[in-house]
């Protein structure tokens, strides 16, 4: 049971690669390029917050003890 959660997994996952230039061509079409990759990055963002947070395995607490200079590697990022 649980490979065909996998499967179905990659499926999902397959479909939503393929839709989402479409997705937000319509967007940027209405909005903006720059607003759409920022709704984008956005709305990823706070659906990886979930997963993590979901996931839970104890290691997103240690986010307090990082260094300021170690949370900048989001800011490349986007650009990689």
């Amino acid at each position: 049971m649980q490979t065909l959660g996998f499967l179905l997994l990659m499926f999902l996952g397959g479909i939503a690669v393929a839709v989402q230039p479409s997705i937000n061509g319509r967007l940027a079409q209405k909005i903006g390029a720059v607003e759409t990759a920022t709704i984008s990055f956005a709305i990823g963002t706070l659906a990886l917050l979930v997963v993590a947070l979901g996931v839970d395995r104890g290691r997103i607490r240690g986010l307090a003890e990082a260094r300021t200079w170690e949370l900048t590697g989001g800011f490349s990022s986007p650009s990689s």
